[in-house]
């Protein structure tokens, strides 16, 4: 938006402020826990979004619908912008006892659907419009990677020591939890011993136990296994450098299946795309729609030892076709799962709104 010309506040949960690309940080605080989040940082953000005087207000966290009729009452436009499916995703929360977790996410539902009613609406997965029919798909696509060759070979350099070349190494990118797949993706590593795994994302001390542990208990040697972000966020540029720092099998995403991520398109598929990477997933409906029917990848049920087998042994047989695989995931998302196409409908939402302020 500041790109477009628009002057551009971000209110955020940071400490200090800073001015950096056009748009304007503005400091609301750090929190340390949901309760200070709640009752502290949300009547912050309120007060900090007052004093910027908008004319356009944009959030997707849910509990900022609760300061939008605020808002609203100073004849600024508000647009919620749906990025997660909260009634499914509340299930998954652990902290949550089991027995209240439907109840909530049924609650909550209502509660966001009621109260963004009022807002202009956007989504950022396709399936979202079953809940949001009146709202604008502005799908949650990557922005497409500028790199250069030489730039590529540069990252490979100095990389054998973390990565040991006599494995053929997977990737996994993205933050790493149980729900997913953090120990169905060992695996890869159980039913076939060429493969190795590289997880890049942030990854609790408690999951990475368990991944060390279950590797330990299926006697799979350690040195097959790389995990880069242990307690601590993994930035962007990070994620970035690992995915183009070398040749890798595939990108990996076996998941559970589970309510919240069987039908999402999972912006790790675009990324991997975007890498020319050839793709390795669970085998639901949506994700096939992705993978398979673009020619990117494989897909397969995770539980099932002899089709992952077999997935594994064709990516190693068959370089050519993963690296068609490959190449065919850079075209299709170059033509069409990228932000640039999406960043049109965001312009053009905005123009809308601002016409009528």
């Amino acid at each position: 938006m500041a790109r477009a010309g628009y002057e551009v506040t971000l209110i955020a949960s940071v400490s200090t402020g800073l001015e950096e690309q056009g748009v304007s940080v503005v400091p609301a605080g750090e929190w340390s826990n949901r309760y200070y989040r709640f009752f502290v940082t949300i009547p912050r953000v309120l007060v900090k979004a007052l004093k910027s005087r908008a004319s356009i207000y944009h959030f997707h966290d849910p509990e900022l619908l609760l300061i939008a009729p605020f808002l609203r009452l100073t004849g600024a436009r508000v647009i919620y912008d749906i990025h997660e499916d909260y009634t499914t995703s509340i299930q998954q929360k652990p902290y949550i006892p089991v027995v209240l977790r439907k109840l909530l996410a049924s609650t909550l539902g209502l509660v966001e659907k009621t109260a963004s009613a009022f807002c202009y609406q956007v989504i950022a997965e396709r399936y979202y419009r079953e809940r949001f029919p009146d709202a604008v798909e502005i799908l949650n696509y990557p922005i497409l990677p500028q790199r250069s060759d030489g730039y590529e070979k540069e990252l490979r350099h100095g990389q054998e020591a973390i990565f040991d070349d006599q494995y053929a190494w997977c990737l996994y990118t993205g933050n790493v939890t149980l729900d997913r797949g953090a120990l169905l993706h060992l695996q890869l590593l159980r039913v076939h011993k060429r493969t190795a795994i590289a997880y890049i994302g942030k990854c609790s001390e408690d999951v990475a136990e368990a991944i060390f542990s279950s590797a330990e208990r299926e006697d799979i040697s350690r040195e097959r296994i790389r995990i880069i972000g242990i307690g601590e966020h993994v930035p962007r540029e990070t994620i970035d450098y690992y995915t183009y720092s070398r040749v890798w099998l595939a990108g990996v995403a076996l998941f559970p299946e589970t309510a919240h991520y069987a039908r999402k398109e999972l912006t790790k598929f675009f990324e991997y795309m975007a890498a020319g990477l050839a793709i390795l997933s669970s085998d639901f409906p949506a994700w096939k729609s992705v993978v398979e029917n673009n020619s990117c990848g494989l897909c397969v049920n995770p539980s099932d030892e002899q089709s992952l087998a077999s997935a594994i042994d064709y990516l190693l047989s068959n370089p050519d076709e993963a690296e068609a695989m490959g190449r065919n995931g850079v075209l299709t998302v170059s033509e069409r799962y990228n932000w640039t196409i999406e960043e049109r409908k965001l312009l053009d939402l905005y123009k809308k709104i601002a016409d009528r302020t």
